[in-house]
C-alpha cells in the first residue's frame, strides 16, 4: 500500500465527529481565511513592481463554507 493511500485512509477516518461540528459552524457562522499570496503592482519609473509576497485575512460568510465543502 502506497503512502497517499494510507494517509487517504487516515484522514477519512480521523475524528468525524468533530469535522461535523466544525464544517456545521463554518456553514452557519461563517469562518476566518487566513493566507499568504504574491501580488504585483505597478509603480513609477525607478522604483521597483516587483511582485511581493503579502498576508491576507477575510472574514468568510456560511454561504462561502458551503460553497466549498461542496466543490
Amino acid at each position: 500500500m502506497q503512502v497517499w493511500a494510507i494517509e487517504e485512509a487516515v484522514l477519512a477516518r480521523w475524528q468525524p465527529r468533530i469535522r461535523a461540528r466544525r464544517r456545521a459552524r463554518a456553514e452557519a457562522e461563517g469562518f476566518v481565511f487566513h493566507t499568504r499570496a504574491r501580488f504585483g503592482f505597478a509603480a513609477p519609473t525607478g522604483s521597483s513592481d516587483d511582485p511581493r509576497v503579502r498576508w491576507t485575512t477575510q472574514d468568510l460568510p456560511g454561504e462561502v463554507a458551503r460553497e466549498l465543502f461542496a466543490a
